[in-house]
């Protein structure tokens, strides 16, 4: 994996604010309607590519739950009947942001492949509680 993503590297774009860990549990929504009212946790924020951040949103945003990585809540989300699929969410933000998406893939996977060390903290402590109990 670690050659795919070299070898696949994208060409740099104009840099902006990245957040650095977005996703729907880093976002506090209305309680009347669906609607954004702000973007939480931004200690790993910095100047970057923000398609970082449209990979990391991408690759949580799933038709299926990932229980193994503690994310069921921020997918069930995602799969409401009123969320846009994963193609849609992309398509709105390359509209909305003038960016090409034509590496999303590329952004997708590395974001799955950066939470590779998180899924084995996430079975220590899942082991852990068990030992605790």
């Amino acid at each position: 994996m670690t050659t795919w993503l070299e070898e696949n590297r994208p060409p740099e774009q104009r840099p902006l604010i990245l957040h650095g860990d977005y996703h729907l549990d880093n976002c506090l929504w209305g309680t009347d309607r669906p609607r954004l009212l702000a973007i939480i946790d931004w200690e790993l924020s910095t100047i970057g590519d923000p398609l970082l951040d449209v990979g990391l949103c991408l690759a949580l945003w799933g038709d299926r739950p990932t229980e193994s990585l503690g994310l069921a809540r921020i997918q069930s989300v995602s799969r409401t009947a009123a969320a846009p699929g994963r193609e849609g969410l992309a398509q709105r933000y390359a509209e909305r942001s003038g960016r090409s998406l034509d590496a999303v893939v590329y952004y997708v996977t590395l974001a799955l492949w950066k939470l590779v060390p998180h899924q084995a903290t996430f079975a220590r402590f899942t082991s852990s509680r068990s030992v605790l109990s």
